[in-house]
């Protein structure tokens, strides 16, 4: 199966690739003059649209094969997608006599039965002449920021694509019986492919202009690049903060191949300008909160107890002032009998900790369980009658907690999840508890771009009751098919 988004992009990149293979005349070559060595103007253009083709054809098969959930075949078909750019990129950066030869007319020639290769040694069937062929490693084949992602990222590809031993754990059933549905990282899958046919549709489709009929076609294709670049960097950042550094597993490669393809992105291989990635870089680079903190978010248990530590540290107060006014701001003992903001705050981070595998965005996730009453700072009072009330906090915290997260993480989408979710994170108990109508927690639902994280978080917030999860999930998924 396709996860969220991406399948929108594959049906994209397979209908812009296709418009231009139906535009993209190939000129009628003569192999008999390949074979002896001579090509015209034409060759590198049909040669490139050749492997264009026959990569498009397979991204058919990528998209068939992940919406049946055959992860492994998935991964594999994408090796050859790979061959097939990396061959016309490097023929085209360095076609020379020797290139030629070596790539197209010895291999070409062997088939053809003009030539015959044994024991190392390439002979011309009409005449005994001998020539040297150096078989072409794949490596070689990597240029500009290709090189940086190749070795790791195509020793995974063949990994999976031969008969590796290596690869047999993810045949075990429970029983420990051979099983033929193996168990592949769906998160790859979808990744990979997509990530090395946005390299090749930006090589071949926007290298030129002289397929589009207009200047809006052109347009189109060029903004389909850059939609997908921005998806990719987060997917693949997101796919990086996700595996730890020293996890020995399948996945332990996919760090560093998440790594390099991001930095690969900024390699320039077709028209449009990318600066717009360094711009991406800047939104990504951690600050020095989050190369601390980040761990403790993504991967403890008990994220508390890091900031609990973190509270003890010499200018705390002064560094972190909004989470320090947490400290000994009173709540009403009848709702929170924990104690104060900060001690409810540090139950709510342990509670959402459990729950941040099932979000759309885990750090953002643990950011709100962070931040979700830092509009209490402000709005805490006692009535007179001594009670304490915070009226109104999740919507004056906003402006608080925007504040606070720009000065911790540059990731601008992080903070519009956060900020998108403050206001409404009363909400789902709120209701819940009062068994509003329809209509009132469809508004919620829609108000919010990942309504089924609204839930979770309510449960870390509130620790909700069964009854009160099960009818917020019950308002969910009819809220769901009207949507």
């Amino acid at each position: 199966m396709f996860l969220k988004d991406y399948k929108k992009f594959y049906d994209r990149l397979l209908d812009q690739s296709e418009k231009y293979l139906r535009k993209h005349r190939l000129v009628q070559g003569d192999f008999k003059k390949l074979i002896e060595g001579e090509t015209d103007e034409n060759f590198l253009n049909n040669y490139r649209s050749f492997a264009f083709a026959k990569s498009t054809k397979t991204l058919r098969a990528i998209i068939l094969l992940l919406e049946m959930g055959n992860y492994e075949d998935a991964l594999i078909l994408s090796r050859s997608v790979i061959e097939c750019y990396l061959s016309q990129r490097y023929l085209s950066k360095n076609f020379n006599y020797f290139t030629l030869a070596n790539m197209i007319q010895y291999p070409v020639g062997t088939n053809a039965g003009v030539l015959s290769y044994t024991h190392g040694v390439l002979k011309r069937k009409q005449d005994g002449a001998e020539f040297d062929y150096n078989l072409v490693d794949p490596g070689k084949l990597s240029i500009g920021k290709d090189k940086v992602y190749f070795y790791d990222l195509y020793t995974f590809l063949c990994e999976i694509a031969h008969c590796n031993i290596s690869q047999l754990p993810g045949y075990y059933d429970r029983d420990f019986k051979l099983n033929p549905d193996s168990d592949f990282n769906m998160t790859a899958a979808n990744l990979i492919p997509l990530f090395i046919y946005c390299k090749f549709f930006e090589n071949v489709v926007l290298n030129e202009s002289t397929h589009f009929d207009s200047t809006e076609e052109e347009q189109e294709a060029a903004n389909l690049l850059v939609e997908l670049t921005e998806f990719l960097y987060e997917s693949l950042h997101n796919l990086y903060d996700s595996l730890e550094k020293d996890k020995v597993s399948f996945n332990y490669a996919l760090r560093d191949i998440a790594h390099d393809t991001m930095v690969s992105l900024k390699d320039q291989t077709g028209r449009v300008d990318k600066s717009f990635v360094l711009e991406l870089e800047k939104q990504y680079k951690e600050t020095a909160f989050e190369q601390l903190a980040k761990k403790a978010l993504l991967t403890s248990s008990h994220p508390s107890e890091y900031f609990e530590e973190m509270r003890n540290e010499k200018n705390f107060d002064k560094k972190f002032p909004e989470l320090y006014a947490l400290i000994g701001l009173e709540q009403n003992p009848i709702y929170h009998p924990e104690g104060d903001v900060w001690t409810h705050t540090m139950q709510v981070l342990d509670r959402a900790a459990e729950l941040r595998d099932k979000v759309s965005d885990p750090y953002a996730f643990m950011l709100l369980a962070l931040t979700h009453d830092l509009g209490k700072t402000v709005t805490t009072k006692r009535d007179e009658c001594g009670v304490i009330h915070s009226i109104g906090h999740e919507t004056e915290g906003v402006p608080i907690v925007e504040k606070f997260l720009k000065k911790i993480t540059n990731r601008k989408k992080v903070i519009q999840y956060v900020v998108e979710m403050i206001p409404h994170h009363m909400k789902p108990s709120r209701y819940a508890e009062d068994h509003s109508r329809q209509k009132a927690t469809d508004e919620m639902f829609a108000a919010v771009t990942n309504p089924k994280d609204l839930i979770y978080f309510s449960k870390a917030d509130k620790n909700l009751s069964a009854e009160n999860e099960a009818f917020l999930w019950e308002r969910y998924e009819a809220f769901s098919v009207g949507n």
